[in-house]
């Protein structure tokens, strides 16, 4: 009943001192106390925790230097489930972002409204939707800077590729530590009944 005693501190990630709880204080726990266990599994592609935990902060760094997202800044991600869409979810928060994940059910018209509406500024999008929504969203979202391709296919559509801002982040950027009353996403329904 009425203790006086405090609560515990957040326990040190990797090198990183959690000040708060935050929405990527679940991948630092996981990569200082399981680093060699696995984190995803796509097809072929295996990754540990450290080692997801170490993508996710050098995608943050290329989001927030390369890319220049700005403090909750809208970041669109239209792809299907795989271990790229995990990381993106993580790196977004880590670099002081908003994820805006796109239900895939949508057009390509309503999705333009969807990030017009939440004035996304940088979109991710793997292979099952470049071809038909790129060329949309270029041509009516003005608020978007920057597209992404994340997918695993060669490609000639886009310039930027995930796993290439990735490779030239050799280091993470600092974690903004996301948490308590942050926005982390805006998840949009869109139903036509």
């Amino acid at each position: 009943m009425g203790s006086s005693q405090s609560q515990p501190a957040p326990a040190a990630a990797s090198s990183l001192e959690v000040k708060q709880p935050c929405v990527v204080a679940m991948l630092h726990r996981a990569a200082q106390q399981h680093p060699g266990g696995v984190a995803t599994v796509d097809g072929a592609r295996t990754r540990t925790w450290k080692e997801c935990e170490n993508r996710v902060g050098r995608l943050a760094a290329a989001l927030r230097d390369t890319l220049k997202l700005s403090a909750n800044g809208r970041v669109g991600l239209v792809s299907l489930n795989s271990d790229r869409y995990f990381e993106v979810f993580f790196a977004v928060a880590w670099a002081g972002g908003i994820v805006v994940p796109m239900n895939i059910r949508l057009a390509p018209p309503e999705m333009v409204e969807q990030f017009n509406d939440c004035e996304a500024e940088i979109v991710l999008i793997d292979d099952a939707f470049a071809a038909a929504v790129v060329p949309v969203i270029r041509a009516k979202c003005p608020t978007i800077k920057h597209v992404v391709y994340c997918g695993n296919t060669p490609q000639s559509l886009l310039k930027l590729d995930y796993e290439q801002l990735i490779a030239t982040h050799p280091k993470p950027c600092a974690d903004a530590f996301r948490g308590g009353r942050d926005t982390f996403g805006l998840f949009c329904a869109f139903c036509v009944c």
